[in-house]
């Protein structure tokens, strides 16, 4: 039973979800998966309640929670079943690992497992890897519609305050230059206040955005699914070079429109 305890670490890892320490199965409780514990509203050292196949309930202690994605799993090691149910485990899912072998392979493998009677399924965890990356790419497409949305967006409401800034400020621009600046001095001068502002109003994004994104990502989980609520540093950065693109194409237009101005 101890050889079975250790050899689940060469199929499936078990590992903390904040500092990604690795998980191993106790004697004394079981491991549940991050979702189930969120579902049953458990946290580490807790008990719940759980049915074996004798049918009569226990109360188990979590010894942990190990990070996990799709669907619910509880981890318990094959001596404290016995300890539960005073029974062997009865074993139902043979798992086996085929990394070495190409497509042809794997599927003469399946075609020789499935002749074997009482044998019900099979199936390979890269095709159910790849199904719910199909998922999550199918998301990503109504992501990027809603990225550009938001891009347009922020380029016109800049634009717009920029123009109404200007109409708003015309007799100050206008006395500048009647005081020797340059159009390209004004325009530098104006940018840097369109900057800062840009700037502190990204600071600001970033934080509310953060708490938004948590928001919308655990709206969207169900039951069995979960998704990763971190952010990608990369998103971070990609976005304050977009508002720095805008801010950059937004000076050019300034820049014309100062040229404009006619001193009287």
């Amino acid at each position: 039973m101890q050889e079975l305890k250790n050899k689940i670490n060469d199929f499936i890892t078990l590992k903390n979800r904040k500092n990604k320490e690795k998980l191993k199965l106790s004697d004394n409780g079981i491991i549940l998966s991050k979702k189930m514990s969120k579902l049953l509203n458990v946290k580490t050292g807790e008990k719940v309640k759980i049915t074996l196949s004798n049918n009569e309930e226990s109360y188990v202690k979590v010894t942990a929670i190990t990070e996990n994605y799709i669907e619910n799993y509880a981890y318990m090691s094959p001596t404290l079943y016995n300890n539960l149910t005073k029974e062997k485990p009865n074993y139902t899912t043979i798992l086996m690992k085929v990394d070495k072998l190409n497509k042809k392979q794997k599927q003469d493998l399946k075609n020789n497992i499935s002749n074997i009677n009482n044998i019900e399924n099979i199936e390979f965890t890269e095709n159910i890897k790849e199904n719910y990356k199909n998922i999550i790419n199918s998301l990503n497409y109504v992501n990027l519609i809603f990225i550009v949305c938001a891009a347009i967006l922020t380029f016109i409401t800049l634009y717009n305050l920029v123009f109404l800034n200007i109409q708003e400020r015309k007799k100050e621009f206008i006395f500048l230059k009647s005081i020797g600046f340059y159009d390209k001095e004004i325009t530098k001068y104006i940018c840097k206040e369109i900057l800062i502002l840009s700037i502190i109003g990204t600071i600001i994004g970033f934080i509310i955005g953060s708490f938004l994104t948590y928001y919308v990502i655990k709206s969207c989980e169900t039951n069995i699914f979960m998704f990763s609520y971190n952010i990608n540093l990369l998103s971070y950065i990609i976005t304050l070079l977009i508002t720095l693109i805008f801010v950059m194409i937004i000076g050019l237009f300034i820049h014309y429109k100062l040229k404009e101005l006619e001193i009287k």
